[in-house]
Parts: C-alpha cells; sequence; structure tokens
C-alpha cells in the first residue's frame, strides 16, 4: 500500500468514527446551505450503515446528505487543534 493510500485508509477509518460520533452529538447542527462558492467534485466511499446513519440526520435537520458531510468535516478542522 503506497503511503498515499495507507494514509487516506487512516483517515477514512477516523472519520468514520469522528462522523458517528459527531453526528449524534447533542449539540451538532448542520450548517445552513451557503451561497454557491468554489467548489471540487470529489468521490468517496462510505460504509453502508454510516450512509443510513448521515441520510437519517439529513432528514431530522431538514438538509442534504451533502450538508451533512460537508458541516461535520467544516465542524472537525475548525475544532481540531492539530490544524490550527
Amino acid at each position: 500500500m503506497r503511503g498515499s493510500d495507507y494514509r487516506a485508509a487512516h483517515f477514512l477509518d477516523y472519520a468514520d468514527n469522528f462522523i458517528a460520533k459527531v453526528v449524534f452529538f447533542l449539540n451538532f447542527n448542520p450548517k445552513p446551505t451557503k451561497n454557491k462558492i468554489e467548489t471540487e467534485y470529489k468521490t468517496i466511499y462510505i460504509k453502508t450503515d454510516l450512509v443510513k446513519k448521515i441520510n437519517n440526520s439529513a432528514l431530522k435537520y431538514n438538509t442534504s446528505f451533502n450538508n451533512i458531510i460537508i458541516s461535520i468535516l467544516e465542524y472537525f478542522f475548525e475544532n481540531n487543534e492539530q490544524d490550527n
């Protein structure tokens, strides 16, 4: 496994655990959908059980699957001391 593949796999495992915790975190609220800004299209593979949890959260907060993912990632990077 190449270094970048290992890092990506490790991040996905970490993200899987992190997302599961954040989605059910009592004070978590997805950010409102933003105005169109510059974006990139990426494809990721997510475990089926995690997709179900994300879909349930999207329904609960009346938002999109994508907005839940983006909100979680932004929350992570805004609150992760290693990246500050």
